[in-house]
């Protein structure tokens, strides 16, 4: 009787948790119209709610996901992918309150239909004149040529292509399905390792929802791309594998660093061929296209990095005791003794690499880590593989990050940059408690049950 009054009281939080999604979600059109300077509130505490925003759906999220466990069957699991996809689809209409970046994406295409080349023109070049007043880029861009690999900017052109009118509304479309369609790919493999139970990480998502709702980045899409490849890996479809992965290098140049676990943990040789052989052959190919149309994509992310800070706490720590090619220098070799470990790791394998892994989320962790630039976006890409298997260190990290969306206030009222320290510590101390405490659970010695035997 207890065991089934806790039962009906845990169903009760998942389908209340389900239920205060949604309000969550809604609550965007209420700050976008803050941020159009329509609502009631001033503009300069769109951050401080924007961030009440993320930190609402995320308690939402984990309750779900706490609660998730014990009430495992067909109908619950098909109202979450419901609520997942109604949570995704509401937000089409709505205009960013988060980045501008589409319309960055959508004027980088729009120069390459011109015939230029977005790769070395930037948005103040005389020639762009006209367009520039037709589809009013953000200036904070206008300075830097586009950094977006091939797919991303073929993509962009290809909706720009739709007009000035509908290009934004078609990009929106496109994400949402590519969103939704990572829901689903996932439900499908989390299913095949029997671990549905943590669904919720990925259905609820803010990250998820909301960059790619609101914010509307290509991020959605490569993350969509990395979820095809997990998929295709466990499926033991190595060709599909690399395939995707390329595919994702095309779109955001971060998913090649799942190659350095996945293919050294891979122990057929065939398998490693097919794996590297489709991903670079697909990266090959992209750039190879897009030479060939006259593009030379290199971009100015270079000089982005060189002008541009937020987000990233040992970055941060780095520069406050160092500068210039020492900076470098420390950055990099953080970065070569990650790889290091990671390829030490994957080559003292049993047996092939599992996506459950945590090394796989790590890969890409440890790029962003070093990074002198980590939007809250940038980890959209880690929320698929952490929810093969969560971890206390990533859990948090994605959980925190969208702090820093604190520095909206002061650039949506008054236009200024001007990001504060505050959540870089509080980041930076999540991150360390839970490294801290993961290290501490997996140095705990297993002890196997004792088993009483009848004596005779």
């Amino acid at each position: 009787m207890l065991f089934s009054l806790a039962n009906r009281q845990t169903k009760c939080v998942y389908y209340f948790s389900l239920l205060m999604v949604l309000p969550g979600v809604l609550f965007s059109y209420f700050l976008s119209d803050i941020h159009a300077g329509h609502g009631w509130i001033k503009a300069e505490n769109l951050g401080w709610l924007t961030v009440f925003q993320f930190a609402y759906l995320t308690f939402f999220m984990l309750l779900a996901w706490w609660s998730s466990p014990r009430v495992q069957n067909i109908r619950n699991i098909a109202l979450l992918i419901a609520v997942a996809v109604v949570a995704r689809i509401i937000l089409l209409p709505i205009d960013s309150y988060t980045s501008n970046d589409v319309d960055r994406y959508l004027f980088d295409g729009k120069i390459a239909l011109s015939g230029l080349d977005p790769y070395r023109v930037n948005h103040n070049d005389p020639q762009l004149k006209e367009l520039k007043q037709a589809w009013s880029p953000p200036e904070e861009h206008a300075k830097y040529p586009t950094l977006y690999p091939p797919l991303s900017l073929g993509l962009f052109a290809l909706v720009a292509s739709a007009g000035v009118d509908h290009a934004f509304w078609v990009w929106k479309f496109v994400i949402t399905l590519s969103a939704i369609l990572t829901v689903l790919i996932l439900a499908l493999l989390l299913r095949k390792l029997q671990r549905l139970q943590h669904l919720p990480l990925i259905a609820l998502s803010p990250l998820l929802i909301l960059e790619t709702g609101v914010g509307a980045h290509v991020d959605a899409i490569t993350t969509f791309m990395v979820s095809l490849a997990l998929y295709a890996f466990y499926s033991n479809r190595f060709l599909f594998s690399g395939f995707f992965i390329g595919l994702g290098v095309l779109t955001k140049i971060l998913p090649i660093m799942l190659m350095l676990p996945l293919f050294f943990g891979v122990k057929k040789i065939s398998h490693r061929l097919q794996l590297a052989a489709a991903c670079l052959l697909t990266i090959f190919m992209g750039y190879l296209v897009t030479l060939l149309l006259g593009l030379i994509p290199i971009g100015s992310i270079a000089t982005l990095f060189e002008k541009w800070r937020f987000g990233s706490p040992l970055f941060s720590l780095f520069e406050s005791f160092a500068d210039g090619q020492i900076l470098l220098g420390i950055a990099l070799g953080f970065i070569f003794l990650g790889c290091f470990i990671l390829l030490y790791q994957s080559l003292n394998l049993d047996k092939t690499i599992e996506i459950t892994n945590p090394i796989l989320p790590w890969s890409i962790g440890i790029i962003l880590l070093v990074s002198p630039v980590v939007f809250p976006w940038y980890l959209m890409l880690l929320v698929p593989l952490i929810s093969l298997s969560p971890r206390p260190v990533m859990m948090t990290w994605i959980c925190s990050l969208p702090l820093t969306y604190e520095v909206l206030g002061g650039f949506s009222s008054a236009g200024i940059w001007s990001p504060a320290d505050w959540p870089l510590i509080i980041i930076a101390i999540g991150f360390l408690l839970s490294l801290y405490f993961e290290l501490k659970h997996a140095k705990k010695p297993t002890t196997k049950p004792t088993t009483l035997r009848a004596h005779s």
